[in-house]
């Protein structure tokens, strides 16, 4: 799976729009220096997806043979974590979560292809240690 920018046809509740919660836009800007880090676990996290639940043929969703292989984000929150009281005094970490709208063949008489699946990866980002994927809701879009 490959992720691609916004295409130009995207519906305007699928263009890139983003929310904070709870998190300053000061946090939200040390995030974005880590955005090569949280776009590799979301691009590691549809792959793995896509590879380990969709089979071909049309009877079954999500359909391989349907999917082009592209992916693009269409929203995105952001989330401050508490930390456990046991650890009162260490800084938050963050979720973060990202909608991918993953992309099918174009159907006949269209040139363009059209949204397909749904995934929301959820992605914990710690202040010292690493972004990772935690979980994937699907959906049909």
């Amino acid at each position: 799976m490959r992720r691609i920018p916004v295409p130009n046809w995207a519906p305007d509740h699928a263009r890139g729009q983003f929310e904070l919660d709870g998190v300053s836009h000061q946090e939200y800007g040390s995030l974005q220096k880590r955005r090569p880090e949280i776009l590799a676990a979301l691009d590691a996290a549809v792959d793995r997806y896509v590879k380990e639940n969709s089979e071909p043929g049309d009877d079954s969703f999500p359909s391989r043979d349907r999917l082009t292989g592209e992916f693009y984000i269409g929203h995105e929150t952001y989330s401050k974590q508490s930390s456990p009281a046991s650890k009162k005094n260490s800084p938050a970490s963050f979720q973060i979560s990202l909608f991918c709208r993953c992309l099918e063949q174009p159907r006949p008489g269209s040139d363009e292809p059209d949204d397909y699946l749904g995934l929301e990866v959820y992605v914990r980002c710690e202040p010292d240690g690493p972004c990772s994927a935690l979980d994937i809701d699907s959906s049909v879009i």
